[in-house]
């Protein structure tokens, strides 16, 4: 997920819009996030990449990486917005500091995702 054009700090780039799974009933899904629902977790599923809304954001964030190396940097913070409707959850990635065009996207999955299999600070 590559920045179309300079971005500043504090700009809502891409959402992420899950559905929230029985933690014991997970459909296999490569992404997958904490709900903040004790039971549950959320995945992708079928609607998960809507049109973007009036404000022109895409729903593009479950491909957005996090920067590899044992110092990379992400330039972007995930954070949940609430609940869309009863069983769906929408999250944003905001920019954290000037993206330039051509810049790659990141965020930080933080330590619950686990072992990479790339150079990480969390290996």
């Amino acid at each position: 997920l590559l920045a179309q054009h300079d971005i500043d700090e504090g700009v809502e780039v891409a959402y992420y819009l899950t559905r929230l799974y029985r933690t014991e009933h997970l459909q296999p899904c490569p992404y997958l996030l904490g709900s903040g629902v004790p039971g549950y977790t959320c995945g992708l599923f079928s609607g998960s990449f809507p049109p973007p809304g009036a404000d022109g954001v895409p729903f593009v964030a479950p491909f957005a990486n996090e920067p590899t190396g044992v110092h990379g940097e992400p330039n972007c913070e995930f954070f949940d917005v609430g609940f869309a409707s009863r069983w769906h959850r929408k999250s944003v990635l905001a920019t954290t500091k000037l993206v330039t065009k051509g810049e790659e996207i990141t965020w930080d999955y933080e330590e619950g995702y686990g072992r990479r299999s790339y150079p990480s600070k969390y290996n």
